[in-house]
């Protein structure tokens, strides 16, 4: 039983055995994001509304925190001249109830975003091995550095919940994150495998060497896959031995 005094509300909680689904055949691969929840390795995107939602929501809490600095200002300058209107301000104006009010809804949000996501590509794709990034690489994409602090908190954390959660109804097998280092900067073509910063303009992926393109998080997730099978890049491998055995290893196919 979980009290809930804000919402004057009672919610009881009871555990039960999810319904499981077994295995697909396939691996797949998964780029985390922030424009949408995540983009796999055949290229769909899921959520792709989410980063729009986001900026929106940045947006409102910049606004937010500008009037409350002019009302700050306002307390600070009547604090000795006009003491009850001060009070006043403080009081009607400063306190910090609706504003946490406001942050576990936008926290819910997300989560739900990150649920639906998740559900729709477990559901779709039943996997029976997926790769995906280290989380704790993950920021999220805000206006507001202190909200992009808290979303980048609140996907983490929900991701890690919904990975272990939905890995679990459809039997599906979970090694654990990949080294993601360079995977949306290295060409996914067989045979080329170049490796530049170059490649990647924002979402828009452009090998310098055979010249393919695509979309970058598309081309991360293919790449992301592509790890789970790495005998050379382990998930401890340094960012600079990465990109080392990556260009030996385009050097050597085209000697």
């Amino acid at each position: 039983m979980v009290l809930l005094p804000d919402e004057q509300a009672v919610e009881i909680h009871m555990s039960r055995e999810p319904k499981t689904y077994p295995a697909g055949e396939e691996e797949a691969g998964i780029d985390l994001g922030v424009t949408e929840v995540l983009t796999d390795d055949s290229g769909k995107k899921y959520r792709p509304e989410y980063g729009q939602a986001l900026q929106e929501m940045s947006d409102h809490v910049l606004d937010k925190g500008r009037k409350r600095q002019k009302l700050w200002a306002l307390y600070r300058k009547n604090r000795e001249r006009d003491p009850g209107k001060a009070r006043r301000i403080r009081r009607h104006n400063l306190g910090l109830v609706k504003q946490h009010k406001r942050h576990r809804r936008y926290r819910a949000w997300c989560e739900n975003e990150i649920n639906r996501a998740f559900r729709a590509f477990f559901r779709e794709r039943r996997p029976r091995v997926i790769a995906y990034e280290d989380l704790s690489h993950l920021r999220g994409k805000a206006r507001n550095k202190g909200l992009s602090r808290k979303v980048s908190q609140w996907q983490r954390q929900a991701i890690r919940g919904r990975l272990e959660y939905l890995c679990h109804v459809y039997s599906i097998t979970d090694p654990g994150p990949v080294n993601a280092a360079y995977t949306s900067q290295t060409c996914p073509c067989p045979g080329c495998g170049w490796v530049d910063g170059k490649n990647r303009n924002g979402d828009l992926f452009r090998c310098q060497k055979c010249g393919y393109e695509g979309d970058a998080d598309h081309v991360a997730a293919t790449n992301v896959k592509g790890r789970l099978r790495d005998q050379e890049i382990t998930k401890y491998t340094p960012h600079k031995e990465v990109k080392r055995i990556l260009l030996k290893r385009y050097w050597e196919n085209h000697a």
